[in-house]
């Protein structure tokens, strides 16, 4: 159950949540691989964060922002969220072919980005859409029942 709206585990904002620990818990195992200097290691992580983060992207653009949009609330913010998934895709894919350089500060601003949609807009869709738009989402049922 997560501590900021009290949802089960099997919702949609749970599972994006879950995501999220796990982009940190990459972000974490790159920034040591990099450190330790085994930048293969620290490819093959990125690969998976880079793929977790497409999958991820997708799933919350189509389902979480796309029912916000539709319900007309938080358009700016959604719109300035996208932006920044935009930009860190880019960035990250960059990051790869400029040899991992000066990682650290991308990692950190991935991060970043994820704890504000987990302490910020997560729990203001949970108050805000309705039962018909958590249904659209992926087929559960709204997170406080």
């Amino acid at each position: 159950m997560c501590i900021y709206c009290r949802c089960a585990p099997e919702t949609e904002l749970c599972s994006l949540a879950y995501d999220h620990a796990q982009m940190r818990d990459l972000a974490n195992e790159i920034e040591a691989r990099v450190a330790e200097r085994r930048f293969g290691q620290a490819y093959a992580l990125m690969a998976k964060l880079l793929n977790l983060f497409d999958a991820h992207v997708a799933e919350e653009e189509r389902g979480l922002f796309g029912q916000l949009t539709d319900a007309g609330e938080a358009g700016e913010e959604v719109g300035r969220l996208e932006a920044e998934h935009r930009v860190l895709r880019r960035d990250l894919s960059m990051a790869v072919l400029e040899g991992l350089r000066d990682v650290r500060p991308l990692l950190s601003r991935l991060c970043l980005h994820a704890d504000i949609e987990d302490t910020d807009l997560f729990p203001f869709a949970h108050q805000v859409l309705c039962d018909e738009r958590w249904a659209g989402l992926a087929g559960h049922p709204h997170p406080r029942t």
